[in-house]
């Protein structure tokens, strides 16, 4: 075979083997849809090897008897100032009386207790002061229920003596 030859080969229009024993009837060797299928079907299969192979968390699930017992156990929160938690449930309270000034001011009080951020936004407090109050008084009650457990462990301590 001759360079001639060959460059008739490659030059020649139209794929090799037309005829009539050509079976595809003249579509391309690639499709986007074929293309696209593999790599969707390539990606899941990578994923679910690496999902596999994660090491297994050992935190317990809630419905099993030791997720149960963590979410019955209280949750560990740092004390809180119960003086400036009542002062920001009192401008809560109050909180439609007051003008656009003192609602500034205010949120610095809440946004000292709330702990949460986004107080410091009037509007935010605004949409939320009902979802604020209640996470304040539910501090302020673990608070106060912690203080009297404390005191009343204290209390057993010296009379234990």
């Amino acid at each position: 075979m001759s360079i001639e030859d060959i460059y008739r080969e490659a030059a020649r229009h139209g794929p090799s083997g037309s005829g009539p024993d050509r079976r595809d009837g003249g579509r391309p060797s690639w499709s986007v849809r074929r293309t696209a299928v593999t790599v969707v079907v390539l990606l899941l299969i990578v994923g679910t090897v690496f999902w596999w192979s994660a090491p297994e968390r050992n935190d317990s699930k809630w419905w099993e008897p030791e997720g149960q017992k963590k979410l019955a156990s209280p949750s560990k929160t740092p004390p809180i100032d119960l003086v400036s938690t009542d002062r920001a449930l009192d401008v809560l309270a109050g909180w439609e009386r007051l003008s656009w000034s003192e609602k500034r001011d205010a949120t610095r009080l809440i946004d000292k207790v709330f702990a949460l951020g986004g107080t410091d936004y009037v509007v935010y407090v605004e949409t939320n002061r009902d979802m604020i109050r209640e996470h304040l008084e539910k501090r302020k009650r673990g608070e106060l229920v912690r203080r009297g457990a404390a005191e009343t462990r204290l209390d057993n301590l010296s009379t234990d003596r």
